[in-house]
């Protein structure tokens, strides 16, 4: 690891935060932020580069229901509007029978038998 400088513009984050920020950018939590002030108030979940690059990417979602922000081609939802569970590109209410809820993003998380599957 090195030193930077304070005119390269480093990022401060907290390393060993829980990945926050999928689906919850503009978002802040009692360990860490996913707002757009963290980097100058120091307090950054690990994964806020995601928001950075959701940021310059977004288009308000037109083709996928309860989706606030999507790709440029909305084939892809980045972000659910609030209240909404991010799975297999689809904003629902609640999450699907055999999926796990993770309340904090907001996603479902697909498993089978005693296996967590990642989508």
């Amino acid at each position: 690891m090195s030193c930077k400088s304070l005119d390269s513009h480093p990022m401060y984050i907290k390393a060993y935060t829980f990945s926050r920020c999928i689906n919850k950018c503009g978002m802040k939590f009692t360990d860490c932020s996913c707002e757009d002030t963290c980097k100058t108030k120091g307090n950054c979940c690990s994964d806020y580069k995601f928001c950075e690059i959701l940021e310059k990417n977004k288009i308000e979602a037109k083709n996928i229901t309860n989706c606030e922000f999507s790709t440029i081609d909305s084939k892809i939802c980045l972000q659910c509007m609030e209240g909404f569970y991010l799975y297999e590109n689809f904003c629902l209410d609640k999450c699907p029978h055999k999926t796990k809820a993770l309340d904090n993003n907001k996603i479902c998380l697909k498993y089978e038998s005693k296996k967590i599957i990642w989508i």
